[in-house]
């Protein structure tokens, strides 16, 4: 199993923003098997928002996984993000 699914690339098309794809589904139910019925429900430069079943309270979930560009300047990101 790849490590680290998600994918960074820099296109011209974008303007020189960075895109980048989001793990599957699968990935992060192999990841977080506390998490089941994993669906993306939406993504976009700041992160990939996916909706999940937390299978110990048998409730839906929702959870943010940031792009791996967070990291490379968090002070940055952060603000971004707020």
């Amino acid at each position: 199993m790849n490590e680290n699914p998600q994918r960074a690339e820099t296109s011209s098309s974008t303007g020189g923003v960075v895109r980048w794809t989001p793990p599957s589904p699968e990935h992060l139910e192999a990841m977080l098997p506390q998490y089941d019925q994993w669906q993306m429900l939406g993504c976009g430069g700041m992160g990939a928002v996916y909706q999940a079943r937390q299978v110990s309270l048998d409730r839906r979930v929702a959870i943010k996984v940031l792009p791996p560009q967070a990291a490379e300047d968090e002070a940055e990101f952060i603000a971004l993000f707020q």
